[in-house]
């Protein structure tokens, strides 16, 4: 190899290398191609949760919130075996039951209602059993209308 060819190549992998690193950067307006979810451990890979495609689901985005705010009253060993109407925080099924207490609406839109009435301090409140008003942060409530909008995906 020509002592001139060794030089400028040399010199221009530095150049090269500089550049592929600065495509990596930006304004995250794209998203990189390939599969997101190699290991975090791997060379060069940042310590960063692959991100969710999915849409909201009952297993992974309704189910945790039923548990924190309804398990008191909704929860059973079948749909129907539990202090309240029925255990939707158990069997997912059980949301699609139609509701005794909301005309021509299944429990996952009645009780969305009865939670948002809560929250505006309406009649048809929800209570715990220690009888105060079970009143769920504005984030989970969206998130409750959100799924419902989407057709209550399970998983």
């Amino acid at each position: 190899m020509s002592r001139s060819l060794h030089t400028r190549l040399r010199w221009s992998f530095p150049a090269v290398l500089a550049l592929a690193l600065a495509c990596g950067e930006g304004d995250g307006a794209t998203e990189p191609a390939g599969d997101s979810s190699v290991a975090a451990d791997a060379p060069g890979v940042p310590d960063v949760p692959a991100p969710r495609t999915a849409e909201l689901t009952y297993h992974h985005d309704i189910q945790p919130i039923y548990r924190t705010w309804c398990a008191d009253c909704h929860t059973g060993d079948s749909p129907t075996d539990c202090a309240g109407e029925t255990c939707f925080v158990d069997f997912y099924e059980a949301l699609h039951f139609m509701a005794k207490t909301c005309a021509d609406w299944n429990m996952a839109k009645c009780g969305l209602k009865r939670i948002q009435d809560t929250a505006a301090d309406l009649p048809n409140k929800l209570v715990g059993k220690d009888g105060k008003p079970v009143i769920l942060p504005d984030a989970d409530i969206d998130r409750i209308s959100r799924w419902i909008d989407l057709g209550m995906p399970e998983r």
